[in-house]
This record gives structure tokens, C-alpha cells and sequence, in this order.
């Protein structure tokens, strides 16, 4: 096959041009703000429009997307952050795409073809009765599209570009609210209305970024031999099956609580499902924390993994205590704030709908910081390509969670199954630390206390908010949880990042000269690093 020749101008437009990780973070975290707000008040609405056993069945659709997604497909494309800079630099980053793109498009075929063949069945698990076939229906149609829209996220950030990422993922977010809210308004108040608008975003956000990364393709060097099959595969396929034993047993962690009300609260499907819509509503805030907490924790591979590779080891173990203790304590004084605020939520926007819901909300944001910090601090088993040991983790926080929901759930109800899931994620971000210590990562003693502090949210607002003040003094009086040097780190990111949040704005409004294209720092390929 001959090689399309393209301009200077061209060639230069498509170029793989990364992001810094000051500028990929300013970039991600600007547009983030706005499409989880735009997410959130889509969550809002559908709580107001959907009834609790509607908002239950969407929940556990999600649940199944998230869960199917990577299985179909084996984890492939998680090997994007790792492997994109590692054969580009050796000049074989075609060979790598190509043989990488024609595995997932055959494993997708085949579990598409699983999934409707076994409709039915997958109807039982999913949500308690085999009868919901209709529904299946729109699943089958939005796990290619989510795998499709995933896979395209995952190279993108494996490239580097991750103003291309917030581009998508901001897109996806508006584009989902404006489509669900249409459906579920105009169409349908049920769980099929969004899933079909789920589908349909993943599917248009998916062709911009398709018809770029074709062009692009041409631009990749073609006369160095790719490596040999053999030694590729087996260099990628551990890798990705770690990834893939991670995502599966990470996803029914998260799934589990859910499934275990649906299946063992001892409730008829309607009435369980109606539970599952109240948890629904308790993890609205906290999931929009544990989405950003994972999208940025996938973000650090690359960086991290560009610094492994250079041999920059302390480095790496630097950046990863300094980001877990920011974390730890921005996290926890985030959860004061929406305790506080839980009234207005579920008094006023929920007009008291979901008062179990608010209960257990505490709980929900427990869990929620702790696996948040779990996805930032299993980042150095990535680099070091032990990946499976994260499944370790995984492994015990799964049989924590189901262990303690089976006892405590029929006694506590909701509320057993939201603390079985705290006491699943502190045991997951224990086993972490242990594993990644045994590999040669340092944990500091501030890394230490700082993970500590989250265990106040669930002693209320007030007493939180009391524990955040004393560590934050003790932060800013000694070097006991952040030395000298982080300090200085965090006030000289502060400032860039400022630097850097006060230019993207402009550049909004950067129009060309030689005609009507916007100059957007978010999608540009010729943005110079």
C-alpha cells in the first residue's frame, strides 16, 4: 500500500503533538467542572422524572456497560497508556494500532453475538427477571458504542493529547444530557430512553476523532519493520490480561453492593430495584468524584510511565505521595461541604424522595474517597508493569464487600450495604499500599496520616470539618505531612496552573486569519508542547 503524500501544512496539523502534564491537568480539570455540571444536573432530572424502580433499572444498565466493556474486548485498549509511547519511540507505533484495532473489532463481533444470543438469561442477572428483553435490546446496541467511544479516549491518552480527551469527554457529557433529558421527556420516563441516548452519544462522539486519527495515520512511519509476533503479543498480552482481571474484578467491586440488594435484600425485583434507585441517588455526588478521581488517575500513567522509562524512579514515588495527600485532604473537605448541603438536595430538588438515599450518604462519600485514592496510588503497580496485583486488591475488597453485605444487608438494610462497601474499599487501598511498598514505592509518613483522615466523614459534618482543620494546621505548622519541597511544589503548580487556566479562555477566541476556524487549545493537533 502507497503512502498518501500530504502538505507541509497538512503533515504538520496531524502531527502527535503531547500536552504537558501541568497543561493536560488545567486543560481536563476546566472542562470537567462544566461537564460534570452538566452531568449532575442531568442526574438531578432523571431522579425527578424516572421512578425509583426506572432510576434503579438505569443504574444497574450502567453498571453492566462499565462491567461489559472492557471484558468484551480483553482490557485491549487500556495498553494504549502504557505501550503507545514505548513503540512510537522504536518507530512501530503503526504496527502496534493496527494489530491492536483488528483484535478488539474480532472480540467485539463475538460478544455482541454472546450478548443477544443469551438475552434472556443476561435479562435475569441484570435485573431480577428474564422478561426485560426490550431493554437488553438497547444493550446490545450501546456496548459497541461505549467500547468504541472508550477505545478512542484510551489512545488519545496514550498519545498524550489530552486536550483531545476533555474535548470528548466534555462533548459526551453535553451531548448525553441534551439527548436523555430529550428521550426521557418527550419519548419515554425509563431506563430505555437513556440507554438508547447513551448509545447514540457514544456513537457521534466517536466520528471527528476517527476521521483525525486517519489522517494522522499516514503520517506514522511505514518502513520500520514492526516487531515480531511472537514478541509482541508477548510483551502485550500480560500486560493486558492484568488490566483485564483488574477492570473485572475492579467493576464488580463497584458493582457488587448493588447487585448484592438486588439479589440478596430478600425483595421482590420491583421493590429491590426501587432500592437500587435510592443508592441511585446517595452516589450521585460521590461517583462524580470517584469519575474524576479514575479520569485523572489514567491520565498520570503516561507521565509517570514517560519518567519510569527515563529511570527517574524517585520521581515518580515523589509525585504519587505528594498527589495522594493533596487528594486525601481536598477529598475529605469536599465531603463536609456536600454533607451540609445534603438538605438542600434531597430536601428541596429530591422534594424528600429519597430519604433513605440520604441516609447513607456519608457512607457513599467514605467509599468514594478511599477509591479514589486507591486509583491514583495503584498507578506505580502500572508502571512497574505488575498490574495483576492489583487484582490482589481487587480480589480482597470483593470478597470484603460480599462477605460483609450478606450479613450486614438483611440487617441494616441500605445502610449495610453502603458501609460493606467502606469496609471492601479501606481493605483495597490497604492491600495497595502494602503491594506497592513490596515493589519499592515509599510511602511517607504525611501519605499515611493523610489517608486516615477520610475515616471522619462518617462521623458527620462537624466533627470532619474538625479533624480537616487540625491536620491542615499541622500541614502548614511542620513538615510532618508535607516537607518543605512539596510545599514549594504545590505553590509553583499553583501558579502555573493559574497561568495556564487564565490563557485557555483566550485561545477560545483565537480565530485564524485565514478564515473562520477556531483555534481551540482543547482539540488543535498543532498546539506546540
Amino acid at each position: 500500500m502507497g503512502t498518501a503524500v500530504l502538505s507541509d501544512t497538512q503533515s504538520e496539523r496531524f502531527a502527535i503533538r503531547p500536552n504537558s502534564l501541568a497543561q493536560s491537568l488545567v486543560l481536563l480539570l476546566s472542562l470537567t467542572v462544566i461537564q460534570r455540571a452538566v452531568g449532575f444536573g442531568r442526574s438531578l432530572l432523571l431522579c425527578r422524572w424516572l421512578p425509583p424502580e426506572e432510576l434503579g433499572h438505569w443504574d444497574l444498565t450502567l453498571a453492566f456497560l462499565e462491567l461489559a466493556a472492557p471484558i468484551a474486548v480483553l482490557s485491549i485498549p487500556a495498553c494504549f497508556a502504557r505501550y503507545v509511547e514505548h513503540y512510537r519511540q522504536q518507530g512501530q507505533l503503526r504496527a502496534f494500532l493496527l494489530r491492536t484495532s483488528v483484535a478488539i473489532v474480532v472480540l467485539l463481533t463475538g460478544s455482541v453475538w454472546l450478548l443477544h444470543w443469551g438475552r434472556s438469561w443476561f435479562s435475569h442477572l441484570l435485573y431480577g427477571h428474564g422478561d426485560n428483553l426490550s431493554l437488553i435490546g438497547l444493550v446490545v446496541f450501546a456496548l459497541p458504542a461505549v467500547i468504541l467511544f472508550n477505545s478512542i479516549n484510551e489512545l488519545f491518552g496514550g498519545l498524550r493529547m489530552y486536550r483531545v480527551v476533555a474535548f470528548l469527554q466534555f462533548m459526551q457529557s453535553m451531548l448525553f444530557a441534551a439527548l436523555a433529558l430529550s428521550l426521557a421527556g418527550g419519548w419515554q420516563a425509563g431506563a430505555g430512553s437513556v440507554t438508547a441516548a447513551f448509545g447514540l452519544t457514544c456513537v457521534a462522539c466517536s466520528v471527528v476523532p476517527l476521521y483525525w486519527l486517519g489522517r494522522m495515520w499516514w503520517r506514522l512511519p511505514e518502513n520500520t519493520p514492526g516487531p515480531a509476533h511472537t514478541a509482541f503479543w508477548g510483551k502485550v498480552l500480560p500486560f493486558v490480561g492484568a488490566v483485564w482481571m483488574s477492570n473485572l474484578l475492579g467493576n464488580l467491586f463497584m458493582m457488587s453492593d448493588r447487585y448484592m440488594i438486588l439479589h440478596h435484600s430478600g425483595l421482590d425485583p420491583t421493590a429491590a430495584t426501587a432500592a437500587v434507585g435510592q443508592y441511585h441517588a446517595a452516589r450521585l455526588v460521590p461517583l462524580l468524584v470517584v469519575q474524576l478521581s479514575v479520569l485523572v488517575g489514567t491520565m498520570f500513567v503516561p507521565y509517570l510511565s514517560h519518567d519510569w522509562e527515563a529511570g527517574r524512579r524517585d520521581a515518580v514515588r515523589a509525585r504519587l505521595n505528594l498527589f495522594l495527600k493533596v487528594l486525601g485532604l481536598g477529598l475529605t473537605g469536599l465531603a463536609v461541604v456536600v454533607m451540609a448541603a445534603s438538605p438542600i438536595l434531597f430536601g428541596g430538588v429530591f422534594a424528600g424522595k429519597f430519604a433513605a438515599g440520604e441516609a447513607i450518604l456519608p457512607w457513599t462519600l467514605l467509599a468514594a474517597a478511599w477509591f479514589s485514592m486507591f486509583a491514583i496510588a495503584k498507578s506505580y503497580l502500572w508502571c512497574d508493569e505488575r498490574v495483576w496485583l492489583v487484582g490482589l486488591g481487587l480480589v480482597a475488597a470483593l470478597a470484603v464487600n460480599v462477605a460483609a453485605a450478606f450479613v450486614l444487608l438483611p440487617r441494616w438494610g441500605l445502610e449495610g450495604a453502603a458501609v460493606a462497601a467502606c469496609m471492601a474499599t479501606l481493605a483495597l487501598l490497604a492491600v495497595v499500599y502494602g503491594l506497592a511498598i513490596w515493589r519499592g514505592m515509599r510511602i511517607t509518613l504525611g501519605t499515611w496520616i493523610v489517608s486516615a483522615v477520610p475515616g471522619a466523614i462518617c462521623l458527620g459534618a462537624g466533627r470532619a470539618l474538625a479533624v480537616l482543620a487540625v491536620v491542615s494546621a499541622v500541614s502548614l505548622a511542620t513538615s510532618i505531612v508535607f516537607t518543605r519541597e512539596e510545599k514549594e511544589q504545590i505553590v509553583a503548580f499553583a501558579r502555573e496552573s493559574l497561568a495556564r487556566w487564565r490563557f485557555v479562555p483566550a485561545r477560545w477566541t483565537n480565530i485564524s486569519r485565514k478564515g473562520v476556524e477556531l483555534e481551540c487549545v482543547v482539540i488543535s493537533p498543532e498546539e506546540p508542547v
